[in-house]
């Protein structure tokens, strides 16, 4: 990992991280309708890279992968 002199206090700092899909035509019943194992078309291309949001603020693209029975998300690039 990259040494700063700032790193131990940024290192502890709290923030809400969100990657988001538009789903077009996605209503509250589909939602209450989902089941383990369901798949939801979200019309992005699967090769595109998705934002992911720190606070308010887009900090980096990522991909989707599944880890065990998880998904998570991998930093492709850093804005």
């Amino acid at each position: 990992m990259e040494s700063h002199p700032s790193w131990p206090v940024l290192s502890t700092l709290q923030v809400r991280m969100k990657v988001a899909l538009p789903l077009p035509r996605f209503c509250v019943r589909d939602l209450l309708a989902l089941q383990p194992g369901s798949v939801v078309g979200s019309g992005w291309n699967e090769t595109e890279d998705v934002p992911l949001i720190g606070g308010e603020t887009q900090v980096s693209w990522c991909e989707f992968e599944t880890v065990e029975d998880r998904i998570a998300v991998r930093l492709t690039r850093l804005i």
